[in-house]
């Protein structure tokens, strides 16, 4: 029988991710989809690739807005 994980909020996976993006990167360390899945304390936030890739897209929209809107790509 198939282990069930545990299921976290959208909020709490983007939160755990910026986290750990804040310690262990940088402009010359990045970090990659397969890095973090290699990491066992980010994990199991990361959900499947479609979730992970969901979560980062509105991260990044999140964070590349302000009050008007999305900012325009050269910002």
């Amino acid at each position: 029988m198939k282990e069930e994980k545990e299921r976290y909020s959208k909020l709490e996976r983007a939160f755990k991710i910026l986290e750990y993006l804040k310690v262990n990167s940088d402009s010359e360390h990045t970090v990659t989809q397969a890095a973090l899945r290699r990491e066992p304390e980010i994990e199991p936030y990361l959900g499947d690739k479609e979730t992970y890739n969901d979560t980062i897209v509105k991260m990044a929209m999140a964070m590349n807005s302000d009050e008007y809107g999305v900012k325009p790509e050269d910002e």
